[in-house]
């Protein structure tokens, strides 16, 4: 085999392997939320950032865009090519209600925050 038989090979190997890498990536949520059968997902997609929430594992709400438009600058193809910071908590209590006297809000839940460095977006799953 020719040298540039090898090369063209190698090339077509790793343009194959990218593509694939590419793809995986795009389908991979940059974070997520979960609190029992609730699931909420931060997705990014090309130039924009999506948000998906499921609900034992049936798609409740599909991707839906996020605007993060500030000064007319889209804050997300800025700061595209940073890693994001990922923090994930949760939240407990309860909160009294003034309508019924016997009434209250469970505040339990889990949360996520991505943080992209100047601005970060945060999912709550309750």
């Amino acid at each position: 085999m020719r040298n540039k038989d090898r090369i063209v090979r190698a090339l077509g190997v790793f343009a194959l392997l990218c593509t694939f890498a590419g793809r995986a990536s795009e389908s991979a949520p940059l974070a997520r939320a979960v609190q029992g059968p609730n699931e909420i997902r931060l997705e990014a997609k090309g130039e924009s950032l999506f948000v998906r929430i499921l609900r034992k594992g049936q798609e409740v709400v599909a991707p839906t865009a996020v605007g993060l438009t500030v000064d007319g600058a889209d804050l997300y193809a800025a700061s595209r090519t940073r890693i994001p910071q990922v923090t994930e908590g949760e939240t407990e209590g309860t909160l009294a209600t003034p309508l019924y006297k016997k009434s209250a809000i469970d505040l339990t839940g889990a949360w996520t925050f991505v943080d992209f460095g100047d601005w970060g977006v945060r999912l709550a799953a309750r």
